[in-house]
């Protein structure tokens, strides 16, 4: 989540053509504070909206604090955005394994 706040920062002060994409969250929590953050948009496994929706849909408000336990945090750093969007380098394990787990998600959907 730290990813997702720190990607936000930095279009933060960009002329409003980006939107930033929370993917396949896996907990309520990162729903909640995918939301309390701004995050354009935000995808979830249904069973996580199904939670959210029996919660009642709850709003993270400013008292809303997300716990990332044990998890280390990533220090935001300052990234120069004119470079051509091709010379940045993007690759992360991560990334890869949650685009694995967003596209099963997705596919078991569409059965």
């Amino acid at each position: 989540m730290d990813l997702i706040a720190n990607i936000l920062a930095i279009f933060q002060k960009g002329d409003g053509h980006v939107e930033v994409l929370t993917a396949s969250v896996r907990k309520l929590d990162h729903l909640l504070y995918a939301i309390k953050l701004g995050s354009d948009i935000v995808t979830a496994p249904f069973g996580i909206l199904k939670e959210w929706a029996k919660n009642g849909i709850p709003m993270p408000g400013n008292e809303y604090v997300y716990d990332s336990g044990k998890l280390q945090s990533i220090p935001y750093r300052q990234i120069d955005l004119t470079k051509k969007w091709n010379k940045y380098d993007i690759h992360h394990d991560l990334t890869v394994r949650g685009m694995e787990r967003f596209s099963e998600d997705w596919n078991s959907l569409i059965k």
